[in-house]
């Protein structure tokens, strides 16, 4: 069985014979997944409320825009990079 399949307790047997139900896994890997992008999210409005308090909205947005396209472009060239090798 693979990890993820494992993981978020699915079974990989036909459905005539499984009743339906997900397990405890499935739910405690949900409950984790929620509470990370939770998190995740609150990391960065945090952030973004403070560039907003630091410079106003414009230079939160500003701000905000160049870290996205920093993120876009390594992650270009990371892929590129793997396309082409």
């Amino acid at each position: 069985m693979r990890p993820c399949v494992r993981l978020l307790g699915m079974t990989t047997e036909p459905e005539s014979t499984s009743d339906g139900r997900m397990g405890w896994r499935f739910y405690a890997s949900l409950l984790g997944v929620i509470i990370v992008i939770s998190l995740a999210s609150l990391g960065v409005l945090a952030l973004f409320g403070y560039a907003w308090y630091a410079w106003g909205l414009v230079g939160a947005m500003v701000a905000t825009g160049v870290v996205a396209i920093v993120i876009a472009s390594i992650m270009d060239r990371r892929n590129s990079t793997h396309r082409a090798g």
